[in-house]
């Protein structure tokens, strides 16, 4: 059974509770902690026509990297994206390192039926000292020896010994 007592307590116990509930400040009126948002102007990046809004800029619109050939330590980097610019262009583009480092370049293999792709990445010829660790998306060109038609493209992500070193 309670006494006294423990009612006393229960009833200051909530009379804390709302006293403190009261006194806490409401999200509105609190001030965002950490750095103030930059102010300075802003770049509008132009967006896909049928995305409105992202921000994104299409493959098509993208920078595009130089071939680079004679790089060492080559790979096959997964193509993330691909574009026909025209005809005769097909934009391919992955990850890779930082330009002053690394490069990409297309590998294609054509017949009637279709155009493969894949992107090789790798250390620039020059570079000396250390690389930092940055991630970019690296577009480059593949032209194509006759008109794409109907044919149809094909993304490799790998590619046969000996293939690596196709159109260097």
């Amino acid at each position: 059974m309670r006494g006294p007592t423990s009612a006393l307590i229960l009833v200051a116990v909530a009379a804390s509770a709302a006293a403190l509930c009261g006194c806490s400040p409401r999200a509105e009126d609190t001030a965002p902690s950490g750095p103030a948002p930059a102010t300075g102007p802003v770049t509008e990046i132009p967006a896909e026509s049928d995305d409105a809004g992202t921000g994104v800029v299409p493959l098509a619109e993208y920078p595009v990297d130089r071939a680079s050939d004679r790089m060492r330590d080559e790979h096959i980097a997964r193509i993330e994206d691909h574009a026909v610019i025209d005809q005769r262009t097909i934009r391919i583009a992955g990850m890779t390192g930082t330009a002053r480092c690394f490069g990409v370049r297309p590998v294609v293999d054509e017949t009637d039926n279709e155009v493969r792709l894949a992107l090789v990445a790798g250390t620039l010829p020059g570079t000396d000292g250390p690389c930092t660790e940055e991630a970019r998306f690296a577009a480059v060109d593949v032209p194509l020896s006759r008109d794409l038609g109907d044919r149809k493209i094909v993304l490799l992500d790998e590619l046969e010994p000996g293939e690596l070193t196709r159109n260097r």
